[in-house]
């Protein structure tokens, strides 16, 4: 089960039968769609951990091993997957049958033998949905400056990870930085110069982090990059780096002047007995306010983790 490499919305086929799996594979990919192919719900599944991207499921009800009715049982019952359209092909023709799928969470039936307009029009109007979906999910979640996570999203990650380290074990570390006077900086250049520097940030930050870190704008200047499996040392040579890429990088040019900025660094690492999310933010905020006080450009760890 393999997707082709491009960005267009992913559908996921699962179809036993070689002939009707070419034929919904041309169709769809005649419309634009990348088309990924699985020959039974099994496969699907298994596809399903690995493909990203895929924004709906057009599967065939009856094939061998696990048919079409039981992969949608068990995809709604995955929360991983539990709300991915869902488009249920068959040659049954009862309306009992089309019942039974749409009460078990199918977004929609289709019969064979389906004209193709048919097929593409239903097609059209699940995957569009999918894609208003996670926009609107992306909104509500992520900062419209930067296209880091917002300040709920924050809160509500690092409350999972101090929790995952409670009940497992392991580390958890979290930066926190602010622009240095970042109100001059917007009332000497303009606020529409200041958003494209956090625009810019925004981009530089995400760039020098793992994939499993979180960077987050908590407001204003500041900034939260939640870093799991990181101890303080590790916490300490991320800050450092994002402190050094930031001061070397040119945002632009403002009346033929290069501009620049500094930022001021707290780390601190959880102490999983007594540490909660707020004063775990605090231990962080304070070791920031540390910093700023001994001048612009600086970082400063919380000691006793």
């Amino acid at each position: 089960m393999q997707a082709p490499e491009n960005s267009s919305p992913a559908i996921l086929i699962v179809e036993d039968s070689p002939t009707q799996q070419l034929v919904l594979k041309t169709q769809l990919g005649s419309a634009g769609y990348q088309v990924i192919c699985a020959d039974n719900g099994r496969d699907a599944l298994t596809g399903l951990k690995t493909e990203k991207g895929v924004c709906l499921i057009v599967s065939d009800w009856l094939m061998p091993e696990v048919d079409g009715f039981e992969l949608l049982v068990r995809i709604r019952n995955t929360p991983e997957f539990h709300d991915l359209p869902f488009l249920m092909v068959t040659s049954k023709d009862s309306t009992e049958d089309a019942v039974l799928a749409l009460r078990s969470g199918a977004n929609d039936f289709i019969r064979k033998p389906y004209h193709p307009e048919e097929l593409l029009a239903r097609v059209k109007n699940l995957v569009t949905g999918r894609l208003l979906q996670k926009q609107l999910e992306r909104q509500a979640s992520h900062d419209e400056l930067t296209g880091l996570l917002n300040y709920r999203s924050c809160r509500s990650i690092l409350q999972t990870e101090i929790d995952r380290v409670k009940r497992y074990g392991g580390e958890l570390a979290l930066i926190l930085f602010d622009i240095d006077h970042f109100k001059k900086f917007n009332d000497d250049f303009g606020h529409p110069t200041g958003n494209l520097m956090l625009e810019n940030l925004g981009v530089l930050v995400q760039g020098n982090i793992r994939a499993v870190d979180y960077p987050c704008r908590s407001g204003g200047g500041e900034f939260t990059v939640i870093l799991p499996c990181t101890d303080l040392k590790g916490a300490v040579v991320v800050a450092r780096r994002l402190n050094r890429k930031i001061a070397e990088y040119h945002f632009g040019v403002h009346k033929n002047r290069k501009l620049t900025l500094t930022c001021s660094f707290g780390a601190a690492e959880l102490k999983p007995k007594t540490d909660t999310l707020e004063s775990f933010l605090k231990k962080t905020k304070d070791s920031m306010q540390q910093s700023k006080k001994s001048g612009t450009g600086g970082i400063a760890g919380a000691e006793g983790c």
